[in-house]
């Protein structure tokens, strides 16, 4: 299933909105401006393969381990897991990135 999100503004501040069954992502907005950037170097590593994992969120509540291949989503305190492609996420973070410096 492919990732589907749109970038909103709410209350002055630039938010992720992913669609089902990835919602669990729109916590991604969370994440500082700091953690987003080592999170996108990270990831490339990871991709790369020059890093076995890393392990980042936006919340207690989302937390995702990434792999080369894929990264698990972990939600709700493990009671919404599921799998996305790296690749895809490193999409999704590198184009918030950029939506949240305008």
């Amino acid at each position: 299933m492919a990732l589907k999100y749109k970038f909103t503004d709410w209350k002055g501040e630039k938010r992720v909105e992913v669609e089902k069954p990835y919602d669990m992502l729109n916590d991604i907005s969370n994440c500082s401006s700091a953690h987003l950037n080592e999170s996108i170097i990270n990831l490339q590593k990871v991709i790369n393969g020059e890093l076995d994992y890393w392990s980042w969120g936006g919340s207690d509540f989302c937390t995702i381990d990434s792999a080369e291949l894929e990264s698990m989503i972990f939600y709700e305190f493990g009671e919404k897991d599921t799998v996305i492609d790296t690749k895809e996420l490193l999409k999704l973070i590198t184009e918030y990135k950029e939506i949240r410096k305008k």
